[in-house]
């Protein structure tokens, strides 16, 4: 398993590494990054053909990956799309429940950033399924190296909006 942190070489961690790790820090959750930017040189794309099969088949794959090094969640980081916003919220947004319903999982977050693309797509998984999303891991890298720490908290700031109006939609069923 590559650890995502890393911008040179990547880091490989084996599935008793990782639970030497847990073991000595008992407040360390490790997530299995899903996305992403690229892949062998191209782009990472959701791509599902199908929702039922991409859901079944990534579940299975995710549970036998997740299980095999103990790990706690996924961080969905997908930045490139050939589905649209829809079937996108729909397959991420199944995935999660199932995996969090059979315990696979205790937690799943999200790692979007200020993109119109980008944006349309995760608006729709958080109208859909905000109530599954435990965390939102910003990509703080995926800006211009002259953003400024004004125009940062900005992004942030719309991020964090676009949870406080799923609560607010949520509310609003509730009334």
């Amino acid at each position: 398993m590559e650890n995502s942190m890393s911008f040179g070489t990547p880091i490989t961690f084996s599935p008793s590494q990782v639970s030497s790790i847990k073991n000595q820090h008992s407040n360390v959750k490790v997530a299995l990054n899903l996305g992403g930017d690229s892949v062998n040189s191209g782009s990472a794309y959701l791509k599902p053909s199908s929702i039922d099969p991409w859901v079944s088949n990534a579940v299975s794959s995710l549970t036998s990956i997740i299980q095999q090094y103990n790990l706690d969640g996924i961080d969905i980081a997908y930045e490139h799309f050939r589905a649209d916003p829809i079937p996108f919220s729909v397959c991420i947004g199944r995935l999660i429940t199932t995996l969090k319903n059979t315990r696979v999982i205790s937690f799943a977050s999200i790692a979007p950033f200020d993109d119109d693309q980008v944006q349309s797509h995760y608006l729709a998984l958080w109208k859909s399924y905000g109530h599954l999303i435990d965390y939102v891991n910003f990509q703080f890298y995926a800006y211009d190296q002259g953003t400024t720490v004004a125009e940062f908290i900005d992004y942030f700031k719309t991020q964090s909006s676009n949870k406080l109006q799923w609560w607010e939609d949520l509310g609003k069923l509730y009334q």
